[in-house]
């Protein structure tokens, strides 16, 4: 894969919870791209500079995905960023990432993650999480005490392509914690590695 090499990658011991997540840095300062913003980022050197998340989209998400990174800038609750970026046929690529930080609880902020799209042909678990942040925004009492982090299309490629597989052979279902040379398998695994996740869903279709 044009941008990187083996070295590029590192082995992240597996949360003990997951079988499997850690959000870009975004421009607005508000306390919700703001805590956003205090993990590592992920984009590596080779990306070339001025790119944002609508750029490196895959073409055939940009109707499902465009609508919400527009809501996220302008809302005090939701931001949108992308895990890392790699290069397959001279095009950069990224794996689109939104944070919905709901206000505070009584107790100890939980983390969840939610993951589809780790096969690209799948389209009804995408649909169903944008969804989802949808109606966080529109009532964000329902996310109270929880930070949720939501990673609609885990290929981007093959999303884009209409394939299960990623463009360069690989099923992303099968790739995790063992040393894969998928880029999306090694900047997923970085997120639940940063985030530790206390709860994670891996939404799944027949579709």
């Amino acid at each position: 894969i044009g941008a990187f090499s083996r070295t590029n990658f590192c082995s992240i011991p597996a949360p003990a919870s997951s079988p499997l997540a850690s959000p870009a840095a975004v421009p607005r300062l508000n306390p919700i791209h703001a805590a956003v913003r205090a993990l590592p980022p992920t984009r590596p050197s080779s990306l070339p500079e001025g790119h944002g998340i609508l750029d490196l989209l895959p073409s055939e998400s940009r109707g499902l995905l465009e609508p919400l990174v527009r809501l996220a800038e302008a809302s005090e609750h939701l931001a949108s960023g992308y895990v890392g970026a790699f290069s397959d046929g001279g095009r950069h690529y990224a794996i689109p990432r939104f944070a919905f930080l709901g206000p505070r609880g009584g107790g100890d902020t939980m983390r969840v993650g939610l993951f589809a799209g780790l096969r690209g042909d799948e389209r009804t678990g995408p649909a169903a999480l944008v969804e989802f942040l949808h109606r966080l925004e529109a009532d964000p009492q329902l996310a109270t005490g929880y930070h949720v982090y939501v990673y609609p299309i885990g290929n981007p490629t093959g999303f884009e392509d209409r394939t299960e597989l990623t463009r360069s052979g690989h099923d992303l279902t099968r790739e995790f914690w063992r040393g894969s040379a998928a880029p999306e398998a090694y900047y997923l695994e970085r997120e639940l590695g940063v985030l530790q996740f206390q709860g994670v869903i891996s939404v799944h279709s027949a579709q």
